[in-house]
């Protein structure tokens, strides 16, 4: 017997739509930014380039992505970042 609680996230993976591969993380022009600066400063989670990831609030969670970092590699069977730096300067 399926496990359900798969079966259902598989039957929601399904049905979204692709993701396209044109998505990115912009950078916000400084006068919206002017308006109100907390809205676009992360809380707890930073990604992508633009943000300083070494700030206290966001260090907690730096430690968490680079130990789900360490779970994709080990499902992968890698150890190795290179590829996915690389990959990643390609950008």
């Amino acid at each position: 017997m399926a496990d359900l609680v798969s079966v259902r996230i598989n039957e929601i993976l399904q049905s979204l739509s692709p993701i396209s591969a044109e998505v990115c993380i912009s950078r916000v022009p400084n006068f919206l930014r002017e308006v109100n600066k907390k809205a676009y400063e992360p809380q707890v989670l930073a990604i992508g380039p633009f943000h300083d990831h070494g700030k206290d609030h966001l260090k907690a969670m730096e430690a968490h992505k680079i130990q789900y970092l360490q779970l994709l590699l080990k499902e992968r069977w890698q150890n190795d970042v290179s590829i996915y730096v690389t990959k990643m300067r390609e950008l």
